[in-house]
């Protein structure tokens, strides 16, 4: 997908070299069967503060309305978050490796810049991306099918609730 973008840019095909992410080759390939009663909610913080609090603001909103959810959040490195924000609901604070734990997750729900978005997507795991259509759509999923981009909790809860088809990227390359 990048490289049919930059060619619609204006780029010279000569001048691209196509390339695969090496940090995504980490990524376990079976899915961990997830328990069916409860659905399993990442929430993946952003570096910066303002895209992390929407989050946060959007699922106490619905806080109510998430009682079959079990619910972790992931702060990014740089930008911890203190749990007392969480204010109407229960959250596990986590610092997991990603890598290696994103398949334990039914859903991940991040802000719009991330590249943890990503790693979500590659795993098969249903991702809903906070963005607030105003400005410049930065997600790297941008126009991916099965990723859902919310901008409200009323569509976060929508979305949530939807089952969405997951597309699997773990095929071996020949």
């Amino acid at each position: 997908k990048s490289y049919n973008q930059l060619i619609k840019l204006g780029y010279s095909s000569d001048k691209i070299l196509q390339v695969e992410a090496l940090r995504y080759i980490y990524f376990e390939k079976n899915k961990i069967k997830k328990n069916n009663h409860k659905k399993k909610l990442l929430i993946l913080g952003d570096i910066q503060n303002k895209p992390t609090l929407d989050l946060i603001k959007n699922v106490n909103k619905i806080s109510n309305q998430l009682k079959n959810f079990e619910i972790s959040f992931k702060p990014h490195f740089a930008n911890p978050i203190n749990k007392e924000l969480f204010n109407k609901i229960d959250v596990d604070i986590t610092n997991i490796s990603l890598s290696k734990n994103i398949n334990k997750f039914d859903i991940v729900y991040c802000a719009n810049p991330t590249s943890s978005a990503v790693d979500a997507y590659i795993s098969g795991v249903q991702t809903i991306i906070h963005y607030n259509f105003d400005g410049i759509n930065f997600s790297p999923l941008r126009d991916y099918p099965n990723v859902i981009f919310v901008k409200n909790s009323y569509e976060l809860l929508k979305s949530l609730n939807q089952e969405v088809p997951i597309i699997s990227h773990n095929k071996q390359k020949n």
